[in-house]
């Protein structure tokens, strides 16, 4: 939405900088410029009518974890469930009004921060920096204001060639690595064991997102809710 008022504004720009250095103006160029602001409202009304859908989600025969996401333009807290008990909710954040405008034009996942309530605990991923080559992001993880974790983004040539999202995770002394092929919804867990935990849509256009993990352990949750807010939320 933002990068629809931003192009309003640097065509209205051109606009006037043609009127003053050449003396000539269309009106019918003027005129045009402002579908770019009904498109933006438009997309604003319309994610309002989705939010509500997000807010009434029940699952429907899902016996582990599920939310549903319909939009990503309105940052709401979208309901988290265990079978059909809702037990708390993910919510996408941005502590700094610019970063969401600078993300809204340059891409989704930049300065990307969640929040988790899961029960009565309260888990924050916050985004930390990039690195020089502006690839590979990081992450702290934090139980109740405690940090307890770090996250990773690898990206490299390799794994762009093969189509492959990777993120590398540590708690405590433990490491994960979540990874999933580009053109694919499901994301993979692992530990050094195998697969500890899977998430993916219910079925190929659906908007629902099931999750499953050992022993319903909390950060593995959060390791594939990054990943997806991550490689796959756009």
């Amino acid at each position: 939405m933002y990068h629809l008022i931003l192009l309003f504004v640097l065509v209205q720009l051109a606009i006037l900088a043609r009127y003053l250095v050449y003396g000539l103006f269309s009106m019918t160029a003027f005129a045009t410029t402002f579908l770019l602001l009904i498109a933006a409202a438009f997309i604003w009304f319309l994610s309002k009518r989705l939010v509500q859908k997000e807010q009434n989600y029940q699952p429907n025969n899902i016996a582990g974890w599920s939310f549903y996401e319909r939009q990503t333009t309105i940052l709401t807290n979208k309901p988290l469930f265990k079978g059909n008990v809702k037990r708390g909710y993910i919510r996408r954040y941005f502590e700094k009004k610019w970063q969401r405008i600078v993300a809204d034009i340059v891409g989704s996942n930049w300065y990307l921060t969640l929040e988790l309530q899961l029960d009565k605990d309260n888990y924050i991923v916050r985004w930390k920096s990039k690195n020089r080559s502006l690839t590979q992001e990081h992450w702290e993880i934090y139980k109740n204001g405690v940090v307890i974790g770090q996250a990773y983004a690898r990206i490299n040539i390799k794994n762009t060639v093969k189509l492959k999202e990777m993120m590398e995770l540590t708690f405590a002394d433990k490491t994960f690595t979540t990874s999933a092929a580009t053109v694919s919804s499901a994301i993979a867990l692992q530990d050094t064991q195998g697969t500890v935990g899977t998430m993916k849509r219910n079925h190929l256009v659906s908007n629902v997102h099931v999750l499953d993990v050992q022993e319903d352990c909390p950060t593995h949750i959060v390791a594939l809710m990054l990943h997806a807010y991550y490689f796959k939320s756009k």
